[in-house]
């Protein structure tokens, strides 16, 4: 994890044991910094992430034989949105 970063594992755990729902950054393109955000459905769907740019798991766009959904794609309310910085 890069210096600085906040700790979040145990916030996700307690988000997805709360039945939420939780969405995390993919980088859709490294070239350009395009970023998504991808909902991630259970514990066991967040263990199976594989890593992505930086070292930091990130979901595909599948999870299983369905497509995961995007928070650009949902009409439902955030509640809470962590978004890095200093």
């Amino acid at each position: 994890m890069p210096s600085g970063e906040a700790r979040t594992g145990p916030l996700v755990e307690t988000l997805l044991e709360a039945g939420k729902n939780l969405y995390v950054p993919k980088i859709a393109s490294a070239k350009d910094g395009r970023m998504d955000f991808l909902r991630v459905y259970d514990r066991a769907d967040l263990e199976d992430l594989p890593s992505g740019t930086w070292g930091i798991r990130e979901p595909g766009e599948m999870c299983g034989a369905q497509k995961r959904g995007s928070v650009s794609g949902t009409k439902e309310e955030l509640d809470v949105i962590l978004v890095p910085g200093r």
